[in-house]
């Protein structure tokens, strides 16, 4: 089995990274810090990547998406 972070968009996975060369508490902070700035983008409505506000449609997209690191044989089918 190897460790994969894996984001899902809703209920289908939308990507994945992988298979990563270090453990599930590394993986957990990676996560955190991805989860941490999503909520960030929520609530805030900026995007630092983006460099402006974002739209009502981006804000339930991203409020949609959801990381996850999961122990799998092979990498996750998009």
């Amino acid at each position: 089995m190897k460790l994969w972070l894996v984001i899902y968009a809703g209920t289908q996975i939308g990507g994945s990274a992988g298979p990563l060369p270090y453990g599930m508490e590394e993986c957990q902070r990676h996560r955190d810090r991805l989860r941490a700035s999503q909520q960030e983008v929520i609530s805030t409505g900026f995007s630092i990547s983006l460099n402006r506000k974002i739209t009502e449609d981006e804000r339930s997209k991203a409020a949609a998406m959801r990381f996850e690191c999961e122990w799998r044989d092979r990498r996750p089918a998009w």
